[in-house]
């Protein structure tokens, strides 16, 4: 127990430190550090992504939390993230590949993808995931939306996601399940559409079979086919932002499925886009510090 427990709450500044700071608050003798490595080799990695889930239904169930409005504000987001060099953790989790590295045996610095579903107003993680590293962001987020849809069931939903989300079939997704969204927009999808629209207003994409054939989700095609088109509203503008004393502006369109009463947008989600930004910074230390997995066996890789 000791040692899931540490690793759930362990801030991963140094091992060394963990074990003090966590013995400490347990009033336990201290363990060394390879005591705590040849424990956790001992523990199945797939029971971290369950802790994680069941802290995130504990703290809703308590009922008093942050909200905008009475709506929980998630926001997903991934990272490459450096792994240690090793032969079996190369072959599970490959490597980027480019003009150079052009096969998986020619990769030298494994790289695993990792994604989180956070809550922004309140600092919580509801699911995470490290896959391979050519695996897409958007299939990420589909499994973390489906380990939390009884989570999430009967509360309000406002999803933040950046420009490399959007899709028809997240959107049609979150129309299901009557999820809110805000997602950057990419300057080429439905361009002609968002050219049309000077500040603010609604689109309607038009469906036809060649979309109902690129979708590889069945309830998503199922929903699609009994609508005429995607519709979704489209917000240009830039919005201002103070992070860490330094003023910042962005400046891309976005695509939403407004909560109702939001007439100004924008307005409405600023602080929540604010705390967005610093969850970007949170994944740049983390993908950064390599602390955490430098020792851990080869088959824990997956432990985030």
């Amino acid at each position: 127990m000791d040692v899931l427990l540490f690793y759930t709450f362990r801030s991963a500044e140094t091992t060394n430190k963990d074990i003090v700071s966590y013995f400490s608050k347990i009033e336990k003798p201290r363990v060394t550090k390879q005591a705590m490595f040849k424990a956790l080799d001992k523990t199945n990695p797939d029971v971290f992504p369950i802790i994680i889930r069941r802290m995130a239904e504990r703290f809703y169930e308590r009922g008093d939390y942050n909200t905008l409005d009475g709506y929980i504000v998630l926001a997903c987001d991934g990272s490459k993230m450096d792994l240690p060099p090793s032969d079996i953790i190369k072959e599970k989790f490959g490597g980027h590949l480019n003009a150079y590295i052009k096969t998986a045996s020619q990769v030298k610095k494994p790289q695993a993808n990792c994604s989180v579903l956070i809550d922004v107003l309140n600092h919580v993680i509801l699911d995470a995931a490290i896959e391979p590293c050519m695996t897409s962001e958007i299939p990420m987020l589909f499994r973390h939306l489906e380990n939390c849809e009884s989570m999430l069931q009967g509360k309000k939903v406002i999803l933040l996601c950046d420009r490399y989300y959007g899709s028809a079939e997240l959107f049609l997704y979150c129309q299901l399940h009557e999820y809110d969204f805000v997602i950057r927009n990419k300057s080429y999808v439905y361009k002609d559409y968002v050219a049309a629209i000077e500040n603010d207003g609604n689109i309607r994409v038009p469906f036809n079979n060649a979309w109902y054939k690129r979708m590889k989700r069945d309830d998503c095609r199922a929903y699609a086919q009994t609508q005429s088109a995607l519709s979704v509203r489209v917000v240009k503008n830039s919005f201002s932002y103070i992070l860490d004393g330094k003023k910042g502006t962005s400046g891309f369109p976005f695509l939403i499925q407004s909560p109702e009463g939001y007439a100004d947008m924008r307005k409405a989600v600023q602080p929540a886009l604010t705390e967005r930004l610093r969850m970007d910074d949170w994944l740049t230390d983390f993908r950064t510090d390599t602390v955490g997995t430098r020792k851990l066996p080869s088959h824990h890789t997956a432990l985030f």
